[in-house]
């Protein structure tokens, strides 16, 4: 269902987004399943911030700089 159908004075509400989450994702999960709902809040800085970033990886090949050290994929595994 479109977020803009269940949407009350223009917004999303929350709530309901997860219960529709839940139910639809529940017969999928196991006993230790996690389940992330992500959900993307309007902020013009950081998706500007987001879309530089993915301008200058496109046109340079390579990432920019980061402005600090990336954890190791080793300690996230």
């Amino acid at each position: 269902m479109p977020a803009s159908r269940s949407s009350k004075r223009g917004r999303t509400d929350c709530v309901e987004l997860l219960l529709k989450t839940l139910i639809f994702h529940w017969p999928f999960c196991r006993d230790f399943d996690l389940l992330w709902l992500i959900l993307d809040r309007a902020n013009m800085d950081s998706n500007l911030e987001m879309a530089r970033h993915v301008v200058y990886f496109h046109q340079n090949k390579e990432s920019p700089a980061l402005g600090f050290t990336p954890l190791e994929p080793s300690v996230i595994r």
